[in-house]
């Protein structure tokens, strides 16, 4: 009976132990997320805000370029190339103490509005501030991410950049005919004949196309017209250099489309004299922030959820 009670009492003190410890490993795995997420939180908002990988801080005085670094769709939003989002960043590019700005952008291009506000906005800032612009172009300078290019003094490109397109689209899809076939009725009132013209379940009206088409030329025309202001002394041949094609980096060289081939880094010492330089990049989001941080903890092996977020630069 008693040596029984004996090992009851043992067995007992064994598990509240092993609780007791199970419960301290947590503290430290949850202590150990919490500090890794507080620092690489730190660490990830502090880099991204001050300069990119290739930048070089001139805290010493020296000559130094300053680099805007623009990536992505050109649209209105919280995560795009924007107007908005790209005022501040061009802004304190200019105003700063640098020989000159370099914009580096790969973009496929997007709202033609807010590509002319920010080619525009380059325009204006140059002028005020009296500094060189040049813009590198890396994997796309299309479409509206070309049209922005047209703000700065030069272009230059790498050999296998997408470059062009030169062009307006506007897109949709319809599905009159499935609608027939499911015997579905499609019932839309409007107050004007021309108010849904891109309505997927209607047919289309010649009406509608030919304003649709007028409204597209008429955006095209305005492109067209920029790149002649910019390139008309550049442009080798003008036969076929606005029906949207694309082309390579080289190609777009000898078309007189861009000035020439080119890194930021050898732009920055063949136009300024100095591959010195400050990067200056949109704010990340809080996601990406994070994502140093998750990624250090599963560096770490460091338990965490099943899903991973990546950063985005």
């Amino acid at each position: 009976m008693t040596t029984e009670t004996n090992f009851g009492e043992i067995a007992l003190r064994e598990l509240l132990s092993e609780r007791r410890k199970d419960r301290r490993a947590k503290y430290i795995r949850l202590f150990s997320v919490l500090l890794v997420l507080t620092a690489g939180f730190g660490f990830n908002y502090s880099y991204l805000n001050s300069n990119s990988d290739s930048a070089t801080v001139s805290e010493d005085g020296s000559p130094f370029v300053a680099v805007v670094n623009l990536e992505g769709e050109i649209a209105k939003g919280p995560h795009t190339i924007s107007d908005e989002n790209v005022k501040t960043l061009l802004e304190k590019a200019f105003s700063s103490s640098a020989e000159g700005v370099i914009i580096s952008m790969s973009s496929p291009g997007g709202s033609p509005v807010q590509s002319e506000l920010i080619k525009s906005r380059i325009q204006r800032l140059k002028k005020e501030h009296g500094k060189k612009v040049i813009l590198v172009g890396e994997e796309t300078l299309a479409s509206g991410g070309y049209m922005v290019a047209m703000g700065a003094d030069e272009i230059y490109v790498q050999p296998s950049t997408i470059v062009g397109s030169i062009g307006v689209r506007m897109a949709g899809f319809g599905a009159v005919e499935f609608m027939k076939k499911v015997g579905v009725e499609r019932r839309l009132y409007t107050a004007g004949k021309n108010k849904a013209p891109m309505d997927t379940w209607s047919p289309q009206n010649p009406d509608s196309i030919q304003h649709i088409d007028a409204m597209l030329q008429d955006i095209h025309v305005r492109f067209i017209a920029m790149v002649e202001e910019s390139r008309s002394d550049k442009v080798t041949s003008k036969e076929d250099l606005y029906d949207g094609r694309i082309w390579t980096g080289s190609q777009a060289v000898a078309l007189g489309l861009v000035d020439g081939l080119g890194t930021v880094e050898e732009v920055a010492q063949q136009h300024f004299g100095t591959d010195n330089l400050r990067g200056f990049q949109q704010p990340p989001s809080i996601l990406n922030r994070l994502g140093f941080a998750v990624q250090a903890a599963i560096q770490a092996g460091i338990p965490t959820t099943s899903y991973r977020v990546e950063t985005v630069w």
